[in-house]
């Protein structure tokens, strides 16, 4: 969910939203800034962590590739769903 809020209703209910944003990863907040100063975005580690993973799977052309080729064989069903314990057989 996101949620905008000012910084003054920010800081009103900050204790609130803070544990909002760490019981719920998919949650955060854009605050509000004064023109100029750009806006700020509250997330939980969970989330950048997320992020920041997803950005470094993308950050070669060679892994790149192979993950939106994968994607698209999960689309297209050709995929085969097998028991990890079997990986070691």
């Amino acid at each position: 969910m996101i949620k905008k809020l000012t910084i003054a209703e920010f800081e009103r209910n900050i204790v609130h939203e803070l544990d909002q944003i760490g019981e719920h990863s998919n949650n955060y907040i854009i605050i509000k800034r004064s023109k100029g100063k750009g806006n700020l975005v509250v997330l939980s580690q969970k989330t950048l962590n997320s992020i920041e993973e997803t950005n470094y799977l993308l950050s070669t052309t060679n892994n790149k590739k192979h993950l939106l080729e994968s994607i698209q064989q999960l689309n297209e069903g050709k995929t085969k769903k097998i028991n990890i314990k079997d990986l070691w057989k």
